[in-house]
C-alpha cells in the first residue's frame, strides 16, 4: 500500500510538472501572439502614414513642376521686357528672389520625384 501511495504521489508530481510545462508553453505562445499583434498594428500605421506622405509628395511634386514651368516662362518674359526698356533685370532684387525661389522649387521637385513612383 505504501508503494502504491508513493507511486500515486509520483504520478501526481509528474502530471503537475507536465501541466507547468504546458502552461509555460502556452504563455510563450501568447507572448508571440501579443508581440505579433503589436508589430502588425505598427505596420498598418506605417503603411497608412506612407500612403499619406506619398500623396502629399505627389501634390508637392506636381505643384513644384507647375510653378517651375510657369515661373520660368514669366521670368523669361520679364527679362526680355526689362531689356527692351533698357533695365538690367539682374539688378532688381525681386528678379533675383524669383530665380532663387524657382531654385528651391527645383530642389522640392527632385526630392519628391521618387515618391511619385511609389504605389499607394
Amino acid at each position: 500500500m505504501k508503494k502504491t501511495m508513493s507511486k500515486i504521489a509520483q504520478i501526481n508530481k509528474e502530471e503537475l510538472s507536465a501541466q507547468k510545462v504546458e502552461l509555460s508553453n502556452t504563455q510563450m505562445l501568447n507572448s508571440i501572439i501579443s508581440e505579433s499583434n503589436k508589430i502588425y498594428n505598427r505596420g498598418v500605421k506605417f503603411v497608412q502614414s506612407r500612403e499619406t506622405l506619398t500623396k502629399e509628395a505627389r501634390r508637392l511634386n506636381s505643384d513644384a513642376e507647375s510653378l517651375i514651368k510657369g515661373g520660368s516662362k514669366m521670368i523669361a518674359e520679364f527679362k526680355s521686357k526689362a531689356k527692351e526698356l533698357g533695365v538690367n533685370p539682374d539688378s532688381l532684387q525681386e528678379f533675383k528672389k524669383a530665380i532663387d525661389a524657382l531654385g528651391v522649387m527645383d530642389t522640392i521637385e527632385k526630392q519628391t520625384r521618387g515618391y511619385t513612383k511609389i504605389r499607394s
